[in-house]
């Protein structure tokens, strides 16, 4: 893994606020971003409507803005809620973030082809998609993921039965 500055981070984290038009960070999302990007494993329990999900958001960004690329870097939501990945997809797509969701109620061809070859800078993926279907599994092992993908992040840990 690359290691960056934390000025460099902080001016990257500023980059991908501009460009998904977000005015102000709490001081817990900032940091949450900026120890991710530093190599840290982080576990954000934040109280609801906080905007946890603007910590895993701006990652594609920050990392493609570290990376020196342009809409490479990818990552991963794990949500067990549907309607809350369409509503996040919505929401992140009003902000410029190219974002997809993959679960039973994903019938769009072109999205799901999107998917696959990494047009999509944040991904919301069912567990059971991606447990149960082969084609998600190994779109996780190939080239352009093996590459790009930045982060794997569980949304909604709670629900988890058994890790």
């Amino acid at each position: 893994m690359m290691e960056f500055s934390s000025e460099d981070i902080e001016r990257a984290i500023d980059t991908a606020m501009r460009k998904a038009e977000v005015k102000e960070l709490k001081k817990e999302q900032r940091g949450t971003i900026h120890e991710f990007v530093s190599g840290r494993d982080v576990f954000v329990s934040l109280p609801t409507g906080y905007g946890k999900s603007f910590c895993y958001a701006l990652l594609p960004a920050v990392f493609d803005e570290l990376r020196g690329s342009i809409g490479t870097s990818i990552v991963i939501c794990v949500s067990p809620l549907t309607a809350l990945m369409m509503e996040q997809r919505n929401k992140f797509i009003m902000r410029g973030i190219a974002t997809e969701f993959v679960g039973e109620l994903q019938q769009d061809v072109d999205a799901m082809e999107s998917v696959k070859s990494g047009k999509i800078q944040l991904l919301f993926i069912s567990p059971e998609s991606l447990l149960n279907n082969p084609q998600w599994r190994e779109m996780l092992i190939s080239p352009v993921y093996q590459t790009n993908l930045v982060a794997l992040v569980v949304d909604e840990a709670h629900c988890i039965i058994q890790w």
